[in-house]
């Protein structure tokens, strides 16, 4: 998840690329993410490099562990465990 629509949209500062480095570390996890403000899965991915040092040559199977959606319910599909890592208002009860 990323920041609020007010913001930059930098993904840099969240708790979601330390959450999704941790289930990296994990062979068996899949991380789908839902990010609805301009942020699109290059400029994440982009992001993770930079800031983890993960990418495609550190994590082979990174394509296969990292998944995208622009809906919220496709991301949350099948699901064992959803994380929201978020300050969006959508999120608010």
């Amino acid at each position: 998840m990323y920041d609020p629509p007010t913001s930059s949209c930098d993904t840099r500062t969240h708790f979601f690329l330390l959450f999704a480095n941790s289930c990296f570390s994990f062979d068996c996890f899949l991380v789908c993410v839902y990010g609805a403000y301009q942020v699109t899965r290059d400029q994440m991915l982009e992001e993770m490099k930079y800031t983890l040092k993960v990418d495609h040559v550190s994590n082979p199977q990174l394509d296969a562990m990292l998944v995208t959606s622009p809906d919220p319910y496709e991301a949350c599909k099948g699901a064992h465990a959803v994380a929201i890592l978020t300050e969006w208002d959508e999120f608010k009860t």
